[in-house]
Order: structure tokens, then sequence, then C-alpha cells
């Protein structure tokens, strides 16, 4: 009831001075992001592809 209120409004003013006015959408969105990408195509299709592409004549 009253202790839980109470936590999530100190939390939000906790947020509010870490992240700015919008620290609750920014701390979710940090969850949203993948950590990292994955490339699965091979090494040799992506230095194919680095090389200038050469016109038809």
């Amino acid at each position: 009831g009253v202790v839980g209120a109470t936590l999530v409004v100190w939390q939000t003013f906790a947020m509010n001075r870490k992240y700015g006015q919008y620290g609750l959408m920014k701390k979710g969105a940090v969850r949203m992001h993948p950590r990292y990408l994955l490339n699965r195509r091979t090494v040799y299709h992506l230095i194919r592809n680095l090389q200038p592409k050469r016109k038809k004549q």
C-alpha cells in the first residue's frame, strides 16, 4: 500500500535526478536494444562487396 507507493515515487525522483525528465523511458529502452549484432555473412562476401563495382562496357 503506502510503503509501495512511497518507494515508487522515491525511485521515480531518483531516476529523474540521474537520467533527466524521461528517466524511466530511457531505462526501459536500454533493455529493448540488443547487446550486439550478429553478422552471418561470410568474410569473402564482405570483402567482395568492399571493392568498387566495375561498370559494364
